[in-house]
């Protein structure tokens, strides 16, 4: 299978089939043939893996697809400094910002406050390491709108091998209610999966 195979769907999947053909697509598409080559660096792990989730969004028209008002239009990571940036020292305690990491969709917001009296939907998911489901980011104080068309957003914290959350996955979508709880449930799966295919070792 090339890597742009990885796109292709099986048709008429149930939403829960669809994630868990997304994991296992996943973990083939991250799965190393060199351990220690940096081809498992978390920076690789998240450009394939929102490319990934963007691409199998667009090509799942029963729920989302590339009809405006449907579709999913931004999947990326929003990280920790110290996992982002090279030989990054940070005197930050707690961390005060996450950056702006690989993702698919329009430009988006270079950096996510995490010191604000209210919390945005990711800061919150990072801070509470917790799954944010918003079905209406209208009605959710403290969302920063990066794109006006959003109407809905899922973030889900990502945890390297200690456990600890070094930043999160985010997700947009133009429908209200575009995402529920089996995409919480589906979400969850592909990260954790995500989270076990990246070499957590020294940063590359």
């Amino acid at each position: 299978m090339t890597h742009a195979d990885s796109l292709a769907l099986p048709p008429n999947l149930t939403l829960s089939e669809f994630y868990q053909h997304a994991t296992t697509t996943l973990q083939a598409l991250l799965a190393t043939s060199s351990p220690g080559s940096g081809e498992s660096a978390l920076v690789t792990c998240c450009a394939n893996a929102s490319s990934l989730l963007f691409g199998l969004f667009e090509n799942h028209p029963q729920k989302w697809g590339t009809e405006p008002g449907k579709r999913v239009n931004w999947c990326g990571f929003y990280l920790l400094p110290t996992h982002l940036i090279p030989h990054h020292r940070t005197t930050d305690s707690p961390p005060t910002k996450l950056f702006l990491g690989p993702f698919h969709g329009r430009p988006a917001c270079s950096f996510v406050p995490l010191t604000s009296r209210t919390p945005g939907v990711c800061a919150s998911a990072f801070l509470s390491q917790t799954v944010q489901l918003v079905p209406n980011v209208h009605e959710r104080p403290g969302h920063i709108a990066c794109d006006a068309v959003t109407q809905s957003e899922i973030v889900l914290p990502v945890r390297d091998a200690s456990g600890e959350v070094v930043g999160v996955l985010d997700l947009d979508c133009e429908a209200v209610e575009g995402f529920g709880e089996e995409d919480r449930i589906g979400l969850l799966g592909f990260v954790e999966a995500f989270e076990r295919c990246v070499d957590w070792g020294p940063r590359v």
